[in-house]
């Protein structure tokens, strides 16, 4: 039995606004982040290879709402063991972090992260905000 062409549903613009921001938020953090020209793990400090790059949040996904999602300033460019397998590593995060910007930076975090918004406005702002930087 031959099977026809499977019917992708189409993307809502939220959906496509999300991925352009995240290659965005790639694009700036590990630019902005990369010394002579390698990358490096800011929570254990290894070179990251190519297909080992991610973005990890220092205040998860699951609990930042958008406003912290696609936030620069509570995202650090991560190797894949410390992100996934360590769950993003945070104690370590939060210590390299603190050391970086200091404890008000991180207190404005997590001040956002009780705010809500509605996610698509803010989403449309930081991509033309991103995309000039």
């Amino acid at each position: 039995m031959k099977r026809g062409k499977l019917k992708r549903k189409s993307k809502s613009e939220t959906r496509v606004i999300q991925e352009l921001l995240w290659i965005e938020c790639r694009r700036i953090m590990l630019e902005k982040y990369a010394r002579s020209g390698q990358n490096y793990c800011f929570t254990c400090e290894k070179p990251i290879e190519r297909q080992n790059r991610q973005l990890g949040h220092f205040i998860p996904n699951s609990v930042g709402g958008a406003l912290l999602r696609y936030n620069l300033d509570n995202l650090r460019p991560q190797c894949y063991y410390c992100n996934i397998n360590l769950g993003g590593n945070g104690s370590v995060f939060y210590k390299n972090l603190l050391a970086e910007k200091g404890q008000r930076h991180i207190d404005k975090l997590f001040q956002l992260k009780g705010q809500t918004c509605k996610a698509i406005d803010i989403y449309k702002e930081l991509l033309e905000k991103y995309k000039l930087l």
